[in-house]
């Protein structure tokens, strides 16, 4: 016997709970729990399950599954431009949630490489300023991504900190199987996340 099992489903989060943060300027005391906004993940749950037998009261039981979804803030404190940050790095803030984006999503610069030569690094001096990570042999290479104009001016700052992955996966597959010989079973299982980013 096989059976199939499909759904598609679109759930919506509201008035998610998160400690408010404080100000640089406040004092250092626990803040409140407040509702900051609404999430909503849209996606698919596929599951095909056969059972058989096989020989003489053995039976065989086979599982799969699949699974994906998207994940997307549609509203942070009533403010398009307002953003929640947290994992604090030497860097910054690793991890910011804000509309259109996926929650939690990782936040940094984009690295083009290393700097292999002195004349690679006389090269960079020459053209880009960057007193985030100063250039030198053997160090990342930082991208210009932007500038307060909105397009790369040759300067590394925080405005070319961006969007550099987020951790939600592309999809999630499960396989079981089983075999079954009077009252006893014997079972297995194997699962693969594809995609999600993690922070290093």
């Amino acid at each position: 016997a096989t059976s199939i099992s499909f759904d598609y489903y679109i759930r919506k989060t509201i008035d998610l709970l998160v400690n408010a943060q404080a100000p640089y300027t406040g004092m250092n005391i626990t803040q409140p729990a407040i509702n900051v906004g609404d999430i909503q993940n849209k996606g698919i749950d596929l599951t095909i399950s056969h059972r058989t037998e096989i020989a003489d009261q053995v039976g065989l039981e086979l599982t799969g599954s699949f699974s994906t979804y998207k994940n997307e803030v549609l509203k942070v404190l009533d403010n398009p431009k307002a953003t929640l940050s947290g994992g604090g790095t030497r860097l910054g803030d690793v991890c910011l949630t804000k509309q259109g984006y996926p929650i939690s999503f990782f936040y940094g610069y984009q690295i083009e490489g290393f700097y292999n030569t002195d004349a690679e690094v006389a090269e960079y001096l020459a053209s880009y300023s960057n007193n985030i990570i100063p250039a030198a042999v053997g160090r990342w290479r930082i991208k210009d991504v932007s500038g307060p104009d909105g397009v790369p001016d040759k300067v590394i700052n925080d405005y070319d900190r961006t969007m550099i992955g987020d951790p939600h996966p592309d999809f999630q597959v499960g396989l079981n199987i089983a075999l079954i010989y009077k009252g006893f079973d014997f079972s297995g299982f194997a699962f693969w996340n594809q995609g999600g980013d993690l922070f290093n």
